[in-house]
């Protein structure tokens, strides 16, 4: 489902009110305090990088993201850096993570094994770079040997955009399973500790439309300025789920976990999921609509690689970011009259038929293809699902509610 633009208000209307009912108590609260069991103590040296519009800077020692900034506003950040000397330790997720849940598959299939470099098993190895990267880390030694694959992280510039890869090499003698590849968005949704104003400058909302080989990540300011980024796969990098990270109060052994708290006012952080079979075999294994789309696996042959990816760009705006994605040659749908509708009326998500940088306009409607999705009588869930160019599949999910019978106001 694409980001709700009246979902996305409500969120910046629900955080103003928590912010201006609760903010002396907000102010008062305590920012988790990092885990003194550290992977490494914030580095005093970081990677810092101009590319195109965005100013990255990593951590020396895990080649994370420790903050991205657009060039023309070098005090605000997408991530939350300013609490990096308290996120700086074990347990704690950064975009440039990794969490892969794995099996060996030989005469059968093995239990399910999770690896996490935020939770590291070694230390992260830096790689030469190659022409135009920015950093690469050899981080098999941080998922451990029980991963038993081979991973390499590279960040490269490419254009206008950082892009981050991952490369997975199947160095053993028999295949191996992927039933969870996670790649935690971490973006500074924090209100918790921050006065009305200060949320209003710093703090992000992070929305995934959650589309397959069409899913992205937006990241828009609570105050609604620009520029707004974009998380955008590269080749065969689906978001197949959106996987909420939980607390290490929630999951104190959980593998795929994050330090921080959830509450009111401290959302969370979540997987860019791109394989979700071991997830729907354990953890949402009888829970009913668990799944967003259908969940899949993918095996890496014996001696086979396996390279997936984000890139990150910006829109000028929010309400840039459909002539973006468009000018991105990324399929842009958008449902009239919306993703919740009666089940009656059905619903029509209209697919760009060429990737064009230009609004959508009454006279534009000939260039669009349209599919009805319809529902039950029940209030259920509906997804379309299109295959497009290269391989790739999209997809689009409405919540359909029952028609309600009605009713009549009588001696008025």
């Amino acid at each position: 489902m694409l980001p709700d633009p009246a979902i996305k208000a409500n969120k910046a209307i629900v955080a103003a009110l928590l912010i201006a009912a609760l903010g002396p108590a907000l102010c008062a609260t305590a920012v988790p305090a990092g885990n003194t069991n550290t992977r490494g103590k914030l580095a005093a040296s970081l990677l810092r990088h101009s590319v195109g519009s965005l100013r990255v800077q990593l951590r020396a020692d895990t080649q994370t993201l420790v903050r991205l900034s657009p060039a023309d506003q070098p005090d605000f950040s997408f991530t939350p850096a300013a609490l990096e000397p308290k996120r700086s330790g074990t347990g704690y997720n950064h975009v440039g993570d990794l969490h892969l849940r794995v099996r060996a598959i030989r005469a059968t299939a093995g239990a399910w094994v999770d690896c996490s470099t935020s939770i590291p098993q070694g230390a992260v190895k830096p790689l030469a770079v190659a022409a135009g990267e920015v950093a690469a880390a050899d981080i098999s030694a941080a998922l451990g040997a029980a991963c038993a694959l081979q991973v390499e992280r590279h960040w490269s510039a490419e254009g206008d955009a950082p892009v981050l890869r991952f490369k997975i090499r199947n160095a053993g003698d028999a295949p191996i399973e992927l039933g969870a590849i996670g790649m935690p968005m971490v973006f500074d949704n924090l209100l918790t500790g921050r006065s009305l104003a200060s949320a209003h400058a710093q703090a992000s909302f992070a929305d995934p439309s959650i589309a397959l080989d069409a899913g992205y990540v937006q990241v828009t300011r609570l105050n609604g300025s620009g520029p707004a980024l974009l998380v955008l796969p590269e080749t065969h990098t689906p978001l197949e789920a959106c996987v909420p990270l939980p607390t290490t109060q929630e999951a104190p052994i959980a593998a795929f976990r994050d330090g921080g708290e959830r509450s009111q006012t401290s959302e969370g952080f979540y997987d860019w999921t791109v394989r979700s079979l071991g997830y729907l075999e354990s953890e949402w294994r009888g829970v009913a609509g668990a799944e967003w789309n259908a969940s899949s696996s993918e095996v890496i042959a014996a001696g086979a690689t396996r390279t997936f990816g984000v890139r990150l760009l910006t829109a000028p705006s929010i309400r840039a970011i459909e002539t973006t994605l468009a000018a991105q040659a990324r399929p842009v749908a958008v449902a009239i009259p919306g993703y919740v509708v009666p089940a009656a009326r059905g619903s029509d998500p209209a697919d760009e038929r060429r990737a064009r940088a230009r609004a959508v306009s009454p006279q534009r409607l000939r260039q669009w293809r349209s599919s009805r999705a319809r529902g039950n009588r029940a209030p259920a869930p509906a997804r379309k699902s299109r295959s497009g160019g290269r391989g790739l599949e999209r997809s689009v999910r409405h919540k359909l509610r029952c028609r309600r019978p009605r009713r009549t106001l009588r001696g008025v």
